[in-house]
């Protein structure tokens, strides 16, 4: 797998979470500019936005931890009790442990390990973003 695949999986993506969540104005001028420079410059612009993302994503469990429907699958109110909690920190965990089991992966193949790093960790904060806000978009609407 080659650095450009790595990168048109992250633009896939990101593509794919653009109809969800808009990424960042800073992301997007960063990225083009850092693709001319270097790895290590698009791994910094990658950061930037997983950062963003993982904002994002906390204010979605967030949201589902507040709604009244979901209180007592929580097991808890608020995001520090109950499933939601050990949700996130499942997650979390595996994102992190997957993404280190990439990276080794990826070392005879070009890209630097925080390039490879941060796109691992992109592409996984898209896909998560995807599935968590799904779940109070799922439930509120109204089936055909």
């Amino acid at each position: 797998m080659s650095k450009s695949f790595s990168f048109c999986a992250v633009c896939f993506f990101c593509s794919l979470a653009c109809n969800v969540f808009a990424q960042s104005a800073a992301y997007n001028y960063c990225i083009k500019d850092a693709a001319k420079v270097s790895d290590e410059a698009m791994a910094e612009c990658m950061k930037a936005e997983n950062s963003r993302l993982n904002k994002q994503i906390y204010s979605e469990y967030e949201k589902i931890s507040k709604d009244s429907s979901f209180t007592n699958w929580n097991q808890g109110s608020g995001m520090f009790r109950g499933r939601l909690k050990n949700l996130y920190e499942n997650w979390t965990n595996f994102k992190n442990e997957y993404c280190d089991l990439y990276v080794l992966s990826m070392t005879n193949y070009t890209g630097s390990p925080t390039y490879n790093r941060e796109s691992c960790l992109m592409d996984m904060n898209l896909r998560q973003l995807i599935y968590i806000s799904s779940v109070l978009r799922n439930y509120n609407s109204t089936p055909e």
